[in-house]
């Protein structure tokens, strides 16, 4: 189990999502769009489930906080 990751486009710094899946789940999830508020510029992005990566090498306590602004 892991959690999706996206690359704000304003810094290309990379956030977490907070939203849990493996790739089994993510392979078969519909190319829909979504919206993330990014720590990193504010802004809030549109992304596509296409678009998520999924990284499984973080904690599970910290899926929401990896990739925040320090």
């Amino acid at each position: 189990m892991g959690v999706l990751m996206l690359r704000c486009s304003v810094t290309g710094r990379e956030f977490s999502t907070g939203i849990q899946a493996d790739g089994e789940s993510l392979s078969t999830l519909a190319d829909t769009l979504h919206k993330a508020e990014c720590p990193h510029c504010g802004k809030l992005h549109s992304w596509w489930t296409s678009e998520a990566r999924l990284n499984d090498d973080i904690e599970p306590s910290q899926w929401r906080m990896f990739g925040r602004a320090s």
